[in-house]
């Protein structure tokens, strides 16, 4: 885990990255967590939807760090299983808005192995009826073939059920001068 910079308060964390401060169901980042990166748009002031392209080369921290963990805001589940989203760059190369976002996207990409799923239904049953839903919903919003989605099998995105919807990250401080950001996930309905 990363170590809080030497006589820092705090991480600052690029605007495109951070919860709405106005309205955190109302995110200026638009992305939903099943689509590329390339997918994700921002809100500006005056509520026009742009492109996020060009925000991607900005560093994601202030200072800038080379690497982050990244846990999911009141989502044991995911991060039990599977533990951190771990983003890093080779060398002292900070990261950018667009490594976290790319980042982020590559964890939930991954395929749910049956160890994954004998652990989730292990939890509770419900979480795999959770599950098939999910990844029936992405399967048809895909672009493309639905049933090429379907044989991809079971992504861990589908663990988040109807909560896919970018919310921001938050900088969350250790007692151990360590430090990750919590990613708030927005459920898809609502907004």
């Amino acid at each position: 885990m990363p170590h809080l910079p030497a006589h820092a308060s705090a991480i600052k964390v690029a605007p495109w990255l951070i919860p709405n401060p106005v309205n955190p169901n109302l995110p200026h980042t638009l992305w939903d967590l099943t689509q590329p990166p390339m997918m994700a748009k921002r809100l500006t002031g005056k509520h026009v939807v742009v492109d996020m392209k060009p925000e991607f080369d900005q560093d994601a921290t202030f200072p800038a760090v080379p690497k982050a963990h990244v846990r999911l805001a009141g989502v044991d589940l995911v991060h039990q299983v599977w533990g951190p989203i771990i983003i890093r760059n080779e060398g002292d190369k900070p990261l950018s808005v667009g490594d976290v976002i790319h980042g982020i996207y590559a964890f939930f990409q991954k395929p749910v192995m049956q160890r994954d799923m004998d652990k989730i239904k292990e939890y509770d049953e419900k979480n795999y009826d959770t599950m098939v839903e999910a990844m029936e919903k992405r399967c048809y919003r895909e672009p493309g073939l639905p049933g090429r989605a379907w044989k991809e099998g079971m992504k861990r995105v589908d663990a988040l059920g109807a909560y896919i919807s970018f919310g921001g990250l938050t900088v969350i401080e250790n007692d151990d001068d360590t430090w990750e950001f919590s990613l708030l996930v927005l459920n898809r309905s609502g907004n």
